[in-house]
C-alpha cells in the first residue's frame, strides 16, 4: 500500500520566517526615517541658500537690507522675519514673503511638481520643512548676513540648527 506523504512547514520553520520579515521591516523603517531626515534637512538647506541671495540681491539693488535699520551701531541684528519677507514684497500685502516663496518655487520646486514640504502656514509665515519661522542675523559691523533654521528641535543655536554660513 502506498503511503500518501505530506509535506508541512513546522512551527519553528514558521516562527523562523515571521522573526527575519519582523528584523527586514525593522531595518527598513530605520533607514526610511533616516532618509527623511536628511532630505528634510537638504530642503531646509537650499531654501537657506535661495533667501540668502535673495536677501543679498536686495541689499545689492538697494544699498540696504530688506528691514528698517536699527538705530544704534554695530553689534548684530535680527530683525523680525516678517518684516524681511514683507519688504522682499511690498506689492502683495495679502501674503507676506510671497517674493521668497516665488523664488524658491522657481528654483527648488522638484519631486514630479509637488512641493514636499508646506512653504507657508496659515498666517503666511514662510517656514522652514520642520514647521519654523527662517531666522536672519546681520552682523554690521562685518556686514554679513546668516539665515538659520531652527531644525528639528525648534530651538535656535543649538547643535541641529541649519545655517547659511555653515
Amino acid at each position: 500500500m502506498r503511503r500518501n506523504s505530506t509535506r508541512a512547514f513546522t512551527l519553528i520553520e514558521l516562527l523562523i520566517v515571521i522573526a527575519i520579515i519582523a528584523i527586514l521591516a525593522g531595518a527598513t523603517t530605520a533607514v526610511v526615517s533616516h532618509i527623511s531626515a536628511l532630505k528634510k534637512k537638504a530642503y531646509a538647506q537650499g531654501r537657506i541658500t535661495a533667501l540668502k541671495g535673495v536677501i543679498e540681491s536686495f541689499k545689492a539693488d538697494h544699498n540696504q537690507p530688506p528691514w528698517a535699520l536699527p538705530s544704534a551701531p554695530g553689534g548684530i541684528y535680527e530683525p523680525p522675519f516678517g518684516e524681511v519677507a514683507k519688504n522682499l514684497n511690498p506689492s502683495n500685502s495679502s501674503l507676506p514673503g510671497m517674493a521668497t516663496v516665488n523664488t524658491m518655487h522657481k528654483e527648488y520646486d522638484t519631486f514630479g511638481g509637488k512641493k514636499p514640504y508646506k512653504e507657508t502656514d496659515a498666517a503666511g509665515r514662510v517656514i522652514d520643512p520642520y514647521g519654523n519661522e527662517y531666522v536672519v542675523r546681520w552682523d554690521r559691523d562685518r556686514n554679513f548676513i546668516v539665515v538659520i533654521s531652527p531644525g528639528p528641535d525648534n530651538t535656535i543655536d543649538t547643535a541641529d540648527d541649519i545655517r547659511s554660513d555653515n
